[in-house]
């Protein structure tokens, strides 16, 4: 199973690259034909989040800790939680609103509390 985990990771992010790399190639021909500024803005806000998440799974396993519900991650430990490329991807912002589980008839994570981290 863990071959397949770091593979996944490994793919996951080797997707986003090529996604970022799309990205620039059709923001720039938007610009180049003229289209409208506000559909414009919207595909670079999407790409910005692209991108975002690109440098989360490149670089964020390598300079932070494991970071768990009650444990806030630090910054550059002397060994970070994961290799280059095999970050996870951070939300800006967590709200915990709800304390529940999958159901146990859930495909891969059933039972699993919904708030802790799944690995995926």
């Amino acid at each position: 199973m863990e071959i397949w985990w770091q593979f996944g990771k490994m793919f996951l992010t080797l997707f986003r690259l090529a996604a970022v790399i799309f990205g620039i190639y059709y923001i720039r021909t938007l610009i180049r034909k003229n289209y409208h500024k506000g559909y414009i803005i919207c595909c670079r806000a999407d790409f910005a989040g692209a991108l975002g998440n690109l440098i989360d799974s490149m670089f964020y396993g390598l300079i932070f800790e494991e970071s768990t519900y009650d444990h806030v991650a630090k910054i550059f430990p002397p060994h970070g939680y994961a290799g280059f490329l095999h970050g996870r991807v951070v939300d800006m912002l967590y709200f915990p609103i709800i304390k529940t589980h999958y159901p146990a008839w859930f495909p891969f994570v059933g039972g699993m509390n919904l708030n802790s981290s799944v690995p995926f």
